[in-house]
Parts: structure tokens; sequence; C-alpha cells
């Protein structure tokens, strides 16, 4: 189900990149499966580790430059707010 939600996920993209990108997306997602299908289990969990990390990057980038922004609104939601007794 997981593999299922991935692909639709991955072939969606074809509105942004163009369909020539779908059919690279596609071998590669075959390749990836064989691959995982192969190698050990505790190398494809440090493999998703480090794929978890490594996608928290550009988040951490965009609350560092974003922070200004994102403090004003956390203070006025907070502000809007009605207290909850």
């Amino acid at each position: 189900m997981f593999c299922g939600f991935l692909r639709h996920c991955g072939l969606r993209h074809r509105q942004f990149l163009g369909y020539w990108a779908v059919k690279y997306y596609r071998y590669l997602w075959v390749i990836a499966v064989y691959i995982g299908s192969v190698v050990s289990l505790p190398t494809v969990w440090n493999f998703a580790d480090c794929a978890n990390a490594l996608m928290a990057i550009p988040n951490r980038i965009s609350l560092i430059a974003l922070h200004g922004i994102i403090a004003k609104d956390t203070s006025l939601y907070f502000k809007a707010k009605p207290a909850v007794a």
C-alpha cells in the first residue's frame, strides 16, 4: 500500500516536471524496489533514516529564513483566538 502511495505521488509530479520526467521516475522507482528487496533490513532502515534527516534540512532553512513572519503570525493568532476555560 505504501509503495502504491509513493508511486501515485511521484506520478502526480508530471504536472510540474512534464511527462518526460515520469519515465525516469518509473525507472528509478523500479530500481529502488529491487534494491530494497535484496539488501539487508538494517541497511534499508539506515537509508530511510538518512533520507528523513536530509528532508529536514530544507525545512530548517525555511524556518530560519521565515522566523520573523512565523513569530508575527503566531502572536496574531493567539491574540485573536478566544480563551478556552
